[in-house]
């Protein structure tokens, strides 16, 4: 799997078009669930990167001595594009190049990342039958001086320049942490994703929110060191980089198959 950068609740219904922005593009297409998930199923190894010492109760986590509690996380996304295996694909007329095969135009899209084991539906999208091999998106701080950033802004007054925003408790204390961080990410999807005629697929983003708030040594830190000007913010963002996997997941469970 290669990362290059990084990435993504609300129950968001949509279309990806394999090939375009037609429905079901040429010869039909096929329906493909995406996934959030920040914990595995139970008898899954979560996290290779997962806490020494860490709760069974949803988003609680402990080191021996202090314990993070998070409440609530939420990613800010937009483009999610899958990369087909075949890249000398032919385009229909309508489209320009090959990314305009591929890629879908969310605008900015709040995601609550869940808590609990397994994964949870973010989007229903409909690609043209394939393979696959790769996926790509974006972590996104909107801005007020592009339109549909605005128009984002608006319904989410908290979100102007913030990309992430998590609420929660550490040894007790509430805390909300929020960070600028806009970054594309791509995965490779190993294996490739196989898309075929009416049966349905799922690919899952597992988000490591275990290894957000880690010390270099695996222990916790404060999640209010790491906004702005804090002590942290740098360790933070790396890990947050650093956090996220992309695989199938045809029973849901949160893991690669």
């Amino acid at each position: 799997m290669h990362r290059s950068h990084t990435f993504a609740g609300l129950l968001l219904a949509s279309t990806l078009a394999g090939c375009g922005s037609d429905t079901t593009g040429p010869g039909g297409g096929a329906q493909v669930t995406l996934n959030l998930a920040s914990r595995a199923a139970p008898g899954a190894n979560a996290s290779a990167a997962a806490l020494a010492v860490s709760s069974p109760v949803a988003g609680t986590f402990a080191d021996g001595i202090n314990t993070l509690v998070l409440q609530r996380v939420q990613l800010v996304v937009r483009e999610i594009e899958l990369k087909r295996a075949d890249r000398d694909v032919v385009c229909t007329d309508e489209q320009a190049n090959e990314d305009d095969c591929e890629e879908l135009e969310l605008g900015p899209t709040l995601f609550d990342v869940p808590l609990s084991a397994g994964a949870r539906q973010a989007i229903v999208a409909t690609v043209e039958p394939g393979t696959y091999d790769a996926i790509e998106f974006e972590i996104h701080k909107p801005e007020d001086d592009d339109a549909g950033d605005a128009a984002f802004i608006a319904a989410n007054p908290g979100f102007a320049n913030v990309s992430v925003r998590v609420e929660g408790t550490y040894n007790g204390t509430p805390f909300v942490f929020t960070s600028d961080l806009g970054e594309d990410q791509e995965f490779e999807l190993s294996p490739p994703l196989v898309v075929a005629g009416s049966a349905e697929t799922e690919l899952t983003l597992f988000i490591d929110l275990a290894a957000w708030f880690q010390t270099p040594d695996g222990g916790l830190l404060d999640p209010a060191t790491a906004n702005d000007g804090g002590a942290n913010r740098n360790v933070v963002r790396d890990n947050i980089r650093n956090s996220i996997e992309a695989f199938g997941d045809d029973d849901g469970n949160g893991r690669d198959d």
